[in-house]
């Protein structure tokens, strides 16, 4: 099984090669040591590619071909840097009182010996964020930006810097099946997987382990709490005995596996059958097979939907909640 950063690969075949894992203080590596400076994961930094630039520390990974230690960087850009559509006497005097601009994906990969130095988050001024779509650049409200894992995810040091950690990355898979073969009657499976285990081992029937079955008209909510609970206390760590030594162990859900119904049961989106079914975005039934679709435009940004979440579930009545 593998517990270490998440690894920089050009064939994409593990979960240690995805952006989660290596971004994810729960999975990944949350922090490294450059020059005697300890550098984490969602940190403003300065680096040198060609020139000295601002960016922001994404991930630390693992080259899979030396197994040196790499660099995800977003770029951040100054007035400069905009493309000329966006250039304009409002953005340049915002530029003056240190406003930046965040740039989309692709991001760059950077070795360690690149990083200048770090640079204090509440020194920068972003409101804007610029991406590319279908060869445009656009700009949308930094309130619509995926939150890097670092945001919204905090883990207890281990006891000791010595102590061996283990960070399991748990796969949940969920599906309805009938049990009887002449009369329909759906019976919710759920079985859970490491996914720390190599993709030969994890197809492997005995890797598979049954957590538990919904019952006939079952809730789906209910028969989970007692799993989410225990999750929420290993995602903060949890001393433990592993072959004969004292180890620190982190797990928590990675990956959830299911037909698109429960999915969207999951998610609290309508089936993908209603106007906005699609549990990722708010594009409309009839623009979800337009080609020219603006994702990030449209999309559903968690600490959002988090949010109107709480605004429906404060109303007083079922008719204002819908």
């Amino acid at each position: 099984m593998y517990f270490d950063a998440g690894v920089n690969s050009k064939t994409k075949s593990e979960y240690w090669h995805g952006t989660l894992w290596a971004e994810s203080p729960l999975f990944g590596q949350e922090q490294l040591m450059i020059s005697g400076e300890i550098y984490q994961c969602d940190d403003f930094v300065y680096y040198y590619d060609n020139e000295r630039k601002l960016g922001r520390l994404r991930a630390i990974l693992l080259n899979e071909e030396n197994q040196q230690y790499q660099l995800r960087i977003q770029k951040v850009l100054d007035y400069s840097d905009l493309p000329g559509t966006f250039k304009g006497e409002l953005r340049q005097n915002r530029s003056l009182s240190g406003e930046v601009w965040l740039q989309d994906e692709p991001f760059l990969t950077i070795t360690t010996s690149q990083i200048s130095e770090k640079v204090a988050a509440d020194t920068l001024r972003i409101t804007e964020i610029l991406y590319k779509h279908h060869t445009h650049w656009r700009i949308r409200d930094a309130t619509f930006f995926y939150q890097h894992p670092s945001e919204y995810i905090s883990i207890r040091q281990p006891p000791s810097p010595t102590i061996l950690v283990y960070k399991l990355f748990l796969d949940i898979y969920y599906d309805d099946f009938g049990t009887f073969r002449n009369d329909y009657h759906s019976l919710g499976g759920v079985y859970v997987q490491f996914g720390n285990m190599p993709a030969r081992q994890k197809k492997l029937l005995k890797n598979y382990f049954v957590l538990g079955f919904v019952p006939f008209s079952g809730n789906f909510n209910e028969f989970m709490l007692p799993f989410i609970s225990e999750m929420k206390e290993f995602e903060q760590g949890k001393l433990m005995e592993v072959n004969g030594q004292d180890a620190y162990v982190i797990a928590s859900l990675g990956v959830v596996t299911a037909d698109l119904p429960q999915e969207n049961n999951m998610c609290g989106v309508l089936r993908h059958n209603a106007n906005k079914g699609c549990r990722t975005c708010t594009a409309s039934r009839k623009s979800l097979t337009n080609f020219f679709q603006d994702v990030p435009a449209t999309s559903r940004y968690h600490h959002i939907t988090d949010d109107q979440f709480k605004e429906i579930f404060n109303e007083p009545t079922t008719t204002r909640q819908r």
